[in-house]
């Protein structure tokens, strides 16, 4: 499982940055703030697993990739991280955005916390422009509540991200005995998977990801399959796929046949955790590409 952790170090020559781990830090002038100017900070983690869990190490993406808003909850809707409802960039451990800014005293009513892997002012697609239009796994969360007292900094505050905000589609052909195998996905928008033969895996990405479908507004993932295999070149008519709601991965594995045919089996799971939920499969005629129902 992935885990994402974002550190904001406070104004102290000593802290303590993870779980089991201690170093002293050089602070910036910035975090030099006095406790006499009602200024404190805030260690901040975010993490994708269901049940929170503070770690030794850091082993998900690079921090500064990841982006923060801190609302006052002083009945104001004070933006005291990021301006004009936008996010902004968080930084690296100690020398970051977020690292160096100092919140005023708010022992009461605290602070609400929005992160991000993907910049939200950029538009709500800012991951699926990533990877080469393939995307990306989205995730988003928020925390509330939070108080800062000044001269100090408020440890370990945990922003869970659990279910991604979007959706995944994979296709896998280990089991192609063929010498050609491509996907064309032409909806929502087009993408093309080729296989290479000597790897038995789709070159460059397998994976890609959609918006989610919702009850309101469903979305459908359109493609055909091109292939060779045993003298036969063909293509499949276009299928039709529901993409899953947020969280949901659909793995398509193509599959070559001894009695001529080629199998599509569909896999519906949660692609946060592999819990498996639907299986179906597809099968066509490798002669002429049509489905055999």
């Amino acid at each position: 499982m992935k885990h994402i952790f974002m550190y904001a170090m406070a104004a102290m020559a000593l802290m303590s940055v993870t779980s089991c781990n201690e170093r002293e830090m050089d602070l910036t002038p910035a975090q030099a703030k006095s406790e006499s100017e009602g200024y404190g900070y805030i260690s901040l983690n975010a993490t994708t697993d269901d049940a929170v869990a503070t770690r030794a190490e850091y082993t998900g993406d690079n921090l500064s990739n990841w982006w923060a808003k801190v609302i006052a909850a002083n009945g104001n809707g004070e933006q005291a991280y990021g301006t004009g409802g936008n996010f902004k960039k968080i930084g690296t451990d100690n020398a970051g955005d977020f690292a160096k800014t100092g919140f005023k005293e708010d022992k009461t009513t605290g602070y609400k916390i929005f992160v991000q892997n993907y910049n939200g002012q950029d538009g709500e697609d800012g991951w699926m422009a990533a990877n080469g239009g393939y995307g990306d796994a989205y995730w988003t969360g928020n925390v509330e509540g939070i108080t800062v007292t000044a001269g100090q900094t408020t440890q370990n505050v945990v922003v869970p991200c659990y279910t991604p905000d979007n959706a995944k589609v994979s296709f896998y052909a280990s089991e192609f005995g063929g010498t050609a195998l491509s996907v064309k996905v032409t909806a929502p928008r087009a993408l093309t998977f080729t296989w290479k033969a000597s790897t038995k895996k789709f070159e460059t990405y397998e994976d890609a990801y959609f918006v989610p479908s919702t009850s309101e507004a469903p979305q459908s993932l359109s493609y055909t399959i091109s292939y060779s295999i045993n003298g036969n070149t063909g293509e499949t008519a276009s299928k039709s796929l529901a993409i899953g709601e947020k969280g949901v991965w659909k793995k398509l594995a193509i599959k070559s046949n001894e009695n001529g045919t080629i199998s599509l089996k569909i896999t519906t799971e949660d692609f946060t955790h592999n819990k498996s939920t639907d299986v179906t499969t597809i099968e066509f005629d490798a002669a002429t590409g049509d489905e055999i129902l």
